[in-house]
């Protein structure tokens, strides 16, 4: 992250949202930290209206047929969506950003470099379009990249919930993530304190799941 930080930004300009499109590596550590350890483990409580066919034959057992009744409360659990096994592979529950990048469509970057920019609703993520790849693929002046942050990877998780009943904040809270967590990356190192062991994936469930205590050293760079 440090490398590409250096590499990507202007010294002296503050971070900004739009700079995750040359970040692609920084954006696929923010997005792996929000799957593995959601703020909010389960979204608010809704009521079915009418009965809701959400058969599945690769998901259920023997292909039975699944309805959820009208008038049943349904809560969803966003922790669990974000280690599905079926998604994320055998290695759900480890800490790996580049399972968020994938090989850029050259077509689609070159579609994108000479065309119009596409015009995002409020809150929607691009990022299969609009990420660029890491720093070590640039692969001409024009700072075309071989990796990109996966898109669809990037929707198969619901952080700020899902539905018309999504976070109203979720594209603030998107933006200040990432703006946060870049510049203290950019500008500090974080380092474990002597003598005191390691920060440990612990956490205490409720309303909102909370780290384990721990101590860290950060220091300038």
């Amino acid at each position: 992250m440090h490398a590409e930080l250096d590499r990507e930004l202007v010294a002296g300009h503050p971070v900004k949202y739009s700079d995750r499109r040359r970040l692609p590596y920084v954006e696929a550590v923010v997005l792996e930290a929000m799957r593995l350890a959601p703020v909010v483990p389960l979204a608010l409580p809704h009521l079915t209206d009418v009965d809701v066919d959400v058969s599945n034959t690769a998901a259920t057992s023997e292909g039975c047929d699944l309805t959820i009744s009208a008038g049943s409360i349904v809560i969803a659990n966003l922790w669990s969506v974000g280690r599905d096994p079926d998604v994320w592979n055998g290695d759900a529950d480890v800490f790996r950003p580049e399972r968020f990048l994938r090989a850029a469509d050259p077509g689609a970057e070159h579609a994108r470099t000479h065309s119009c920019p596409p015009v995002a609703n409020a809150g929607e993520e691009k990022t299969d379009s609009t990420s660029a790849g890491i720093s070590e693929s640039v692969d001409d002046e024009n700072g075309s990249r071989s990796l990109v942050v996966d898109g669809r990877l990037s929707e198969s998780f619901y952080p700020f919930s899902f539905g018309a009943r999504r976070c109203v904040g979720e594209s603030l809270g998107r933006l200040q993530i990432f703006v946060f967590f870049a510049t203290i990356m950019r500008s500090c190192r974080l380092l474990q304190v002597d003598g005191k062991p390691p920060p440990c994936d612990q956490e205490t469930y409720g309303d909102v799941i909370r780290p384990a205590p721990y101590e860290i050293r950060i220091l300038p760079r």
